[in-house]
């Protein structure tokens, strides 16, 4: 029968498949095969196009790529019938897929030997050319345009333009910013947020802790979400902040990785996936671990998700269908992580313990990159963007500011200015922290700081935490650190050079040989 998945750069895998005919339709590249039998053992690299007849069953096949790449295979008991093989498959001469095109320049989409022409279409403004590709030396793409077909084998580079920060006013004003406890009083004493988004499309702000809650009027009044059954069961089991992307927001529940997802904006939400209780793609089994869940990783196209649990990071490559725990080597205590991101070339990066990691997918391990000194435990907030990483905790109101333009091979430490900031917060290539009555900003990826002071003082004295973008401000909560009925946020006004936010989901059709 007709076999297909994606392999990772370096990564075996072991499927429990069985045959005497095999075939492989399917390659950009080389694949050394490993098939398995009860009197058979027979290992060797194979690329499209290449076929097997064995004299005896196989059971099992072990696969492995240098490269990542998707692949289709025939393997049974008949030799393969080209008829099996369903319309938009690879006989049929087509194929489709999805690919993220990053902030600044990135490989979208490798290079396939078989590919006679292919077509693109982006969600934002993109340039599409060969490496090095920027805005001047590409083609122009318009959000939802479909190109021309082009001709290319080749790897296939996008550009998407980031959006900077030009100039942030000291002019802030205060605006009410609930704090949402559930209704009995639950954090009757919390003036703090688990997760906060502003979504654009809808020009809806969005903040939760014990509930949800979201406002139509940047903060003026505020309505409780509509949440479907199973989310909201629990007034203990808060909502944290997992991710946001072009079209959708993202939490994590406290309990079991009960994710939601809400494309309106927050005034709605569904349930999307749930780690606990799922496919453990690696053993076929229930999870029966994830009982506790902090915060975690979603990609632009919603398919590659990550959930920190408190006995491993749980990881999906098909939106929540099955997932793989991805473990530190230490006692189960010692697992907890507390932060995770991915590079544009889609390598994990993990903050835990005071370390800064990279999982090597080829091997199944974690690299230790940097050991800046700081305290574990807590919110941190890992930035990974066009090249650069910036790691953040603040620790009784100490910030501790870290970034690396090597991938985590070295580090520097940033001066930040300013205290008692708890997160930083992307805005195309710039870095936003902000505390009480202030924020501090690096305007384009390094490490230049520009400290603001608002001219309007909060009133609160803790710290500044979660703060969003609009499309001429930026908004933060200001909190005390006992109960407040009164929630507020700064609004501080800014001008800002146009370009893409996040990340951008490309879909692409192409001709094959």
């Amino acid at each position: 029968m007709l076999h297909r998945t994606t392999l990772l750069a370096g990564q075996a895998n072991t499927f429990t498949k069985s045959g005497r005919f095999f075939y492989l339709i399917t390659a950009a590249d080389k694949v050394r095969f490993k098939f398995v039998g009860k009197t058979l053992d027979v290992e060797s690299d194979l690329r499209e196009g290449m076929s097997a007849d064995f004299p005896s069953k196989v059971d099992s096949v072990i696969i492995q790529s240098e490269t990542a790449q998707y692949i289709e295979y025939w393997l049974g008991d008949t030799k393969l019938d080209y008829m099996s093989l369903a319309a938009g498959g690879a006989a049929a001469g087509i194929q489709s897929g999805r690919a993220v095109c990053q902030l600044g320049s990135s490989l979208a989409i490798p290079a396939d030997f078989r590919r006679k022409k292919i077509t693109l279409q982006a969600l934002d403004d993109v340039y599409i050319g060969g490496i090095g590709v920027d805005a001047s030396t590409g083609f122009f793409l318009a959000a939802g345009e479909k190109s021309d077909p082009i001709n290319s084998r080749g790897d296939v580079y996008t550009y998407l333009t980031p959006a900077s920060i030009d100039q942030i006013d000291t002019t802030a004003t205060l605006a009410d910013l609930i704090t949402p406890a559930d209704g009995g009083g639950y954090q009757s004493n919390t003036d703090v947020l688990m997760m906060m988004f502003f979504d654009k499309t809808a020009q809806r702000l969005c903040a939760g802790y014990g509930r949800i809650t979201y406002s139509d009027d940047f903060g003026t009044t505020w309505q409780d979400s509509t949440l479907q059954t199973g989310l909201s069961s629990d007034p203990s089991d808060y909502f944290k902040q997992l991710g946001q992307t072009a079209n959708s927001l993202f939490f994590v529940k406290k309990y079991e990785g009960r994710i939601g997802r809400s494309t309106d904006g927050g005034k709605s939400w569904q349930h999307f996936a749930k780690v606990q209780g799922s496919t453990n793609e690696l053993t076929g089994l229930a999870i029966t671990g994830c009982a506790f869940s902090y915060n975690g990783y979603v990609s632009q196209d919603e398919q590659n998700l990550i959930v920190i649990g408190s006995d491993s990071l749980w990881e999906t490559w098909n939106g929540g269908k099955t997932w793989q725990p991805i473990q530190f080597p230490q006692t189960p205590n010692a697992n907890k992580v507390d932060a995770v991101n991915k590079d544009a070339n889609g390598n994990l990066f993990a903050v835990r313990a005071g370390y800064l990691y990279k999982w090597d997918y080829s091997v199944a391990q974690w690299v230790q990159k940097q050991a800046p000194t700081y305290h574990s435990g807590g919110d941190h907030t890992l930035i990974i963007s066009n090249g650069h990483i910036y790691w953040y905790h603040e620790y009784s109101g100490v910030p501790y500011f870290y970034h690396s333009d090597d991938g985590g091979d070295t580090y520097d430490t940033i001066a930040l200015g300013i205290t008692n900031a708890k997160y930083i917060a992307q805005f195309g290539d710039s870095i936003v922290a902000a505390g009480i009555d202030q924020l501090a900003y690096i305007a384009k990826l390094g490490d230049t700081v520009v400290t603001v002071n608002s001219d309007t003082p909060s009133g609160k004295t803790y710290r500044g935490d979660r703060l969003v973008f609009t499309d001429e401000s930026i908004i933060v909560k200001q909190a005390n650190n006992v109960g407040d009925a009164a929630g507020k946020a700064l609004v501080y006004p800014m001008s800002a050079f146009a370009g893409a936010e996040f990340p951008v989901p490309l879909q692409w059709l192409a001709e094959v040989n």
